[in-house]
């Protein structure tokens, strides 16, 4: 059970995914579904995740797909999709198609890759189909979350969106996701992949102000709801004046301006953290 999701507009793309995994149809535990893969000396960052009916073999071919972009030596979208067929190709021959009996492994997943400067491609996995989402493609995403998480930015996404805007849609959709769907977690990170080539991220206390800065949206459809539909005035005592719906939404506005404000101010603090993290990581894969 699942939600990943990329949005992209004018200042670049963000990703996310949910952080429960069902275990045995009865279980479940909280991990990190995605990987970012940040290395200095690569011709391109990336980041990866899934949505599957089977956990161990969807992290193992992760795994893989993981290792044949490591091995492309360009931001070539030739190249990066003729990796992943290849490795596709190769695990479905060896793993999933030769199975007898039952259901087979259902898995798809996303990718975003991000060269050093200039904007972030999508990829989209199917099975062994691999898919560029293209710049006309504002939003994907997968998992059993997906179906309300696409009508939801459908309402409140139009394409061409700045990184904030962004970030308040992948939060609320998330919210809404989490509280309507069983068995999708919570959100504990978004990355966030700009238009040149800089990389960020979200955190919980992030994602957290963002939401308390949603709150009022739900409450304030149905107050506008009412406003536009009430003819019979016997809402106009309990619902409240336009006036004060203004108000509300320009408060809105400017606690995410100031969210946003003072998360810019922290870039270069985080990049020093993430620069960290990037070297770790790869000194393991080098052990």
């Amino acid at each position: 059970m699942t939600l990943v999701a990329a949005l992209s507009g004018h200042q670049g793309t963000i990703f996310f995914a949910d952080t429960d995994e069902i275990i045995g149809s009865y279980s479940k535990k909280t991990i990190d579904k995605m990987q970012v893969w940040d290395f200095p000396d690569r011709p391109f960052r990336f980041a990866i995740a899934g949505a599957t009916t089977d956990g161990t073999y969807a992290d193992a071919l992760q795994s893989e797909l993981s290792g044949a972009l490591f091995r492309v030596d360009a931001f070539d979208l030739r190249k990066i999709t003729e990796a992943l067929s290849d490795t596709l190709a190769a695990f479905y021959a060896k793993h999933i198609w030769p199975r007898v009996g039952g259901d087979k492994p259902q898995m798809e997943y996303l990718i975003t890759i991000q060269p050093p400067d200039g904007y972030t491609e999508v990829f989209h996995i199917a099975e062994t189909a691999v898919n560029i989402m293209g710049v006309t493609t504002h939003w994907k995403s997968i998992g059993v979350g997906s179906y309300l998480a696409d009508y939801l930015f459908s309402r409140i996404l139009g394409g061409g969106e700045g990184i904030a805007h962004l970030c308040a849609a992948a939060v609320y959709a998330a919210k809404e996701v989490r509280e309507n769907i069983d068995g999708v977690g919570s959100l504990d990170r978004i990355p966030v992949f700009f238009s040149d080539g800089t990389y960020d991220e979200l955190y919980p206390i992030d994602i957290a102000a963002i939401e308390e800065n949603l709150a009022p949206l739900n409450e304030m459809v149905g107050y506008a709801f009412a406003d536009a539909m009430d003819i019979s005035g016997i809402m106009e005592e309990i619902r409240e004046s336009e006036i004060r719906h203004g108000q509300i939404f320009t408060e809105m506005r400017e606690q995410q301006a100031s969210w946003y404000k003072e998360w810019s101010g922290k870039r270069e603090k985080r990049k020093r953290l993430l620069g960290m993290y990037a070297q770790r990581i790869a000194m393991k894969k080098n052990a």
